[in-house]
C-alpha cells in the first residue's frame, strides 16, 4: 500500500511540474482543464497497470506448507502450553491503517459538514426558479458563487453588477465545472495526507475562472467589476465570483492570448507518461550480483524485494510458501548464502506484518523482527547438526497408507484450492487464515506433551504431511519424528480434528494436501538437564 500511494504521489508530481513550467500560463484553458483532470486520473491509474512486456516473468512453484507451531511444556509441571506463530491476538493494536480511516472519516465529516452548511444557506436565502438555473438570495451578504446548477448572490450586490456576475456565473453552471471540484473533494477524503491533491483543485478552481472570464462578453468595466469587493464563502468545491488572491491573475489572462505552437507543449507529456509507466509496471529490481555484497547488504537488498512483493499484495506467508517448496533441500544440506538470507527476511517480514495486523504484540515477542545468525555462524552450526544427525539414529520418517482412492485422484496444494477445508466456525468467513487459526486451536485444545518425552527430555521438530480428503477427513501420508513418542503424539493430535467441509476448486471438492512443522520445546530447566 505504501508503495502504491508513493507512486501516486510521485506521477502527480511529475504532472504538475510540467503544468507548472509549461502549462499553467497558457491560454488554452479547456486543454488545461482537461490535462487536470486526466492526470489526476492516470497517476491513480498507473500504479495498478501491469503492462506484460514491461515486466519480467518468473515462474513460480507453490508450496503446501502452512505456519510453525511451536509446542512447549515446563519442567516439573504437569500443566502443558502451546505457542502458535501468527496466532490471532484478541487485543486491539493500533497501526497505520487505522489512522489512515481516521483521517479519511475526519474528511469525510467536514465534507458532509461543508454540504449541511451550504443547506442551511439555501434555507435561508430567497429562492427564485429559472429554466436554466436555480438562484438564491443571500440576506445581508456581498457573496457570489456557483454550484451545481445553483446561482448564490448576496441581496446586497449592487444591481448594475448583477448581469456580470451572473453570466459568468452560468458559464460554470453550463459547464459543469462543480463536478470538477467535486471529484478533487472526494479525493481529499480518500487522500487526505498528500498535498498535491490540494494544489490540483486549487489549478482547477483557477482554470474555472480564467474559462467563465474567457467565454463572456466583456464590457469595459468587467476589470473594474473583478476588483470590487465581494464576499465569500468557506466552500472549496464552489466556483466564487471574487476571488483576492486570484484577482491579479484573472485581469493579466483577460489580456493574454497564447500562440497556437504553444499547444505543442502538451506533447511533452507524453514521453513522462511512458516512463511512468515504465516505473509503475516494473515490479523487478534490477538484477544485481549478490556473491559481489557484504552480508548485510545482501539482507537489505533480499528484503527490500520481498517488502516490494507484499506492497503489491503477496504477503510474506505466502512468498514463504512458495520458497520453501522451491528452494526443497534436504536434512543434511547446507543452504547457499542468497537462500539462506531468503528464509531469513521472509521470517522478519512475516513478523514484522503480523505486528502491523495486530495478530502479535511486539512486547510480547521483542526478537521477532530480529534477524538471526551471519551466513558462516549458520554453516558451522549445520555442519554441526550434520554431524550430530550421523551419528543419531533416532529421526525417523514414518510413511503411512494412503488409501488407494485418495492415491489415484488428483491432489491440490493448500496455497493453490479456490476454497480451503471449512471448520464450523469459518462458515462466514472462508478465508486461509480462518482455516489456520482454527487449526491452531484444535491443536490448542486437544496437546498435551508427553509425560514420557518430559522425562526422558526428547524434544524437537516434527514435520506432518497430511491429504484432507474430498470427504472431509484427515489422511496422514507421513510424518518425520526425532522420536516415537513425538510421532505418536503428533499423529493422535492431527487424527482427532473433525470432519471438515472439503476444499472446493473449479467448483467442485478435491483431496487438499498439506504439511505443518511442529516444535516440540522444552523450557530452559528442561533444556538444562538435557545438558
Amino acid at each position: 500500500m505504501i508503495e502504491i500511494i508513493l507512486k501516486i504521489v510521485i506521477c502527480q508530481f511529475v504532472f504538475l511540474l510540467i503544468y507548472e513550467t509549461l502549462l499553467k500560463r497558457e491560454t488554452f484553458f479547456q486543454w488545461n482543464r482537461f490535462y487536470l483532470l486526466a492526470t489526476t486520473v492516470l497517476s491513480i491509474l498507473i500504479p495498478f497497470l501491469k503492462i506484460n512486456w514491461f515486466r519480467k516473468s518468473i515462474s513460480e512453484n507453490v508450496s503446501t506448507t502452512i505456519n510453525e507451531i511451536v509446542l512447549y511444556a515446563s519442567a516439573g509441571k504437569k500443566e502443558n502450553g502451546i505457542q502458535m506463530i501468527a496466532e490471532e491476538s484478541s487485543n486491539f493494536s493500533f497501526s497505520i491503517e487505522h489512522f489512515y480511516l481516521i483521517g479519511c472519516m475526519v474528511f469525510a465529516i467536514l465534507f458532509f459538514r461543508k454540504l449541511y452548511h451550504l443547506d442551511q444557506l439555501k434555507q435561508k436565502s430567497r429562492k427564485i426558479v429559472f429554466p436554466e438555473f436555480v438562484e438564491y438570495r443571500i440576506p445581508n451578504s456581498t457573496s457570489a458563487f456557483s454550484f451545481m446548477n445553483c446561482f448564490f448572490i448576496g441581496e446586497n450586490v449592487k444591481n448594475d453588477s448583477y448581469s456580470s456576475i451572473l453570466n459568468h456565473e452560468l458559464i460554470h453552471i453550463k459547464q459543469k465545472h462543480s463536478f470538477d471540484l467535486l471529484f478533487f473533494e472526494l479525493l481529499r477524503i480518500f487522500l487526505w495526507f498528500n498535498p498535491l491533491i490540494y494544489l490540483y483543485q486549487k489549478y482547477s478552481a483557477e482554470i474555472h475562472e480564467f474559462i467563465a472570464d474567457q467565454n463572456i462578453d466583456k464590457s469595459k468595466n468587467y476589470e473594474t467589476l473583478l476588483q470590487e469587493i465581494f464576499g465569500t464563502e468557506n466552500f472549496s468545491f464552489t466556483n466564487s465570483f471574487s476571488s483576492k488572491s486570484l484577482l491579479q491573475k484573472r485581469i493579466i489572462m483577460l489580456n493574454k492570448k497564447s500562440k497556437k505552437m504553444a499547444k505543442l507543449k502538451f506533447l511533452v507529456a507524453l514521453p513522462f507518461l511512458a516512463v511512468m509507466l515504465l516505473f509503475a509496471s516494473s515490479n523487478q529490481v534490477q538484477a544485481q550480483d549478490l556473491n559481489s555484497m557484504n552480508d548485510e547488504e545482501m539482507k537489505q537488498f533480499i528484503y527490500d524485494e520481498f517488502r516490494l512483493k507484499s506492497s503489491k499484495g503477496e504477503s510474506a506467508y505466502e512468498q514463504l510458501s512458495r520458497l520453501i517448496d522451491k528452494e526443497k533441500s534436504s536434512e543434511d544440506e547446507i543452504q547457499s548464502k542468497e537462500t539462506y538470507y531468503k528464509f531469513m527476511m521472509l521470517m522478519r517480514l512475516m513478523a514484522e506484518e503480523s505486528i502491523e495486523k495486530g495478530i502479535i504484540k511486539e512486547s510480547e515477542f521483542p526478537n521477532l523482527t530480529k534477524t538471526g545468525r551471519t551466513y558462516d555462524e549458520y554453516v558451522k552450526w549445520k555442519k554441526q547438526e550434520i554431524e550430530n544427525n550421523k551419528k543419531s539414529e533416532s529421526i525417523k520418517t514414518i510413511q503411512y497408507l494412503v488409501p488407494a482412492d485418495v492415491l489415484n485422484e488428483e491432489t491440490i496444494p493448500f496455497v493453490e484450492v479456490d476454497q480451503v477445508p471449512l471448520f464450523e466456525n469459518c462458515e462466514k468467513d472462508k478465508t486461509k487464515e480462518c482455516f489456520q487459526n482454527e487449526l491452531q486451536n484444535h491443536i490448542k485444545q486437544n496437546f498435551h506433551y508427553p509425560e514420557e518425552a518430559i522425562k526422558k527430555n526428547i524434544s524437537g521438530k516434527v514435520f506432518v504431511n497430511f491429504i484432507i480428503k474430498k470427504d472431509g477427513a484427515i489422511a496422514i501420508k507421513a510424518i518425520r519424528a526425532p522420536d516415537e513418542i513425538l510421532e505418536k503424539c503428533v499423529y493422535e493430535l492431527m487424527m482427532k480434528t473433525p470432519t471438515l467441509k472439503p476444499a472446493v476448486h473449479q467448483r467442485k471438492a478435491v483431496n487438499m494436501s498439506m504439511s505443518i512443522p511442529i516444535t516440540f520445546k522444552l523450557d530452559d530447566k528442561e533444556d538444562a538437564k538435557k545438558k
